[in-house]
């Protein structure tokens, strides 16, 4: 997948997700080694800006527990932006928020992708 193509998937799922007050930025980058992510959002949430960053494709471990899926991905780290404001420093909580996050970019990718 090009990174054009990717901009493309978060653009269409921003709409979707009725992000577009957002000005968002995408891209795809290699991790430190030892983090087990495939994606991660860098935001201002006073300015509603983000840069929603995917693990390069090229750089993916076969030997990860889930297979590479970059639209969900996408998604997921769209949804956190919809939760910002629930922050909490409380671990369970965070647990709790990231797999609600999970959960629902599964669904929609499932239900909703076109």
């Amino acid at each position: 997948m090009t990174e054009k193509e990717l901009i493309q998937i978060g653009k269409k799922w921003q709409e979707l997700l009725y992000l577009q007050d957002w000005d968002l930025k995408f891209e795809f980058q290699r991790f430190e080694d030892g983090q087990d992510y495939h994606g991660i959002t860098h935001y201002q949430k006073e300015l509603k800006t983000a840069t929603i960053v995917i693990l390069d494709p090229q750089f993916y471990k076969s030997s990860s527990l889930r297979p590479q899926n970059i639209e969900q991905t996408v998604i997921h780290e769209l949804i956190h932006l919809h939760l910002l404001y629930w922050n909490t420093h409380d671990c369970t909580q965070q647990v709790l928020k990231e797999q609600t996050c999970e959960l629902l970019a599964r669904s929609f990718y499932r239900n909703i992708k076109k």
